[in-house]
């Protein structure tokens, strides 16, 4: 059953944090494919250790025998991550063209956190407006909400997390677990400005 292995590697987790990089890295060092370095890169990734996890997309991409998008957006993110901005902006640049939307804005929505990082509030939330309506789930919201408080538009951010609460209604249960942390900061800060 899917749910009883799900359950047991969490479990498997918080009792050994490191196995799943120990053993990426392990498998990695038995054959040093793309796909073994993208599996490390993950790993250090899902426990915050963005810069080993930028060398390890590096090492898939060029072990990668052509360019591979999914490769570059992951370089472009641990970049982003582990504080490298202009490096993360040169990977999306480098990014191959295409024609799915999905695609173009999830390279908008880090080029407009990119933005942010940078200390560049309106191109990030011009960014953020055309995408807003299309990119799922609220971060988009959430961050620009942010954005607008730190510019004094309060009636704005408001209006924003307003949005916000009405649709955490519509929200599947797993979602507000997995982003707990947002809808509570979305709850304090409408409390906040209310």
């Amino acid at each position: 059953d899917r749910r009883v292995r799900d359950v047991r590697t969490k479990v498997a987790d918080k009792m050994d944090p490191e196995r799943r990089i120990r053993e990426a890295r392990e498998a990695a060092e038995f054959s040093d494919t793309a796909g073994h370095r993208l599996e490390l890169g993950d790993a250090l990734m899902a426990r915050e250790r963005y810069a080993e996890a930028l060398d390890q997309y590096r090492a898939a991409e060029r072990l990668s025998p052509h360019v591979d998008r999914a490769i570059g957006m992951r370089v472009a993110d641990a970049a982003y991550e582990a504080g490298r901005l202009v490096e993360a902006l040169a990977a999306i640049d480098a990014l191959p063209e295409t024609i799915s939307q999905t695609e173009l804005d999830r390279r908008a929505l880090l080029r407009a956190k990119i933005a942010e990082a940078d200390d560049r509030p309106q191109d990030a939330l011009a960014i953020y407006r055309d995408i807003v309506g299309r990119v799922p789930g609220d971060e988009v919201r959430c961050r620009m909400a942010a954005l607008l408080i730190a510019e004094g538009d309060r009636r704005g951010a408001r209006a924003l997390l307003q949005e916000v609460e009405l649709r955490m209604k519509r929200t599947p249960p797993v979602t507000l677990k997995a982003e707990a942390a947002m809808y509570d900061w979305v709850k304090r800060t409408l409390a906040e400005l209310s």
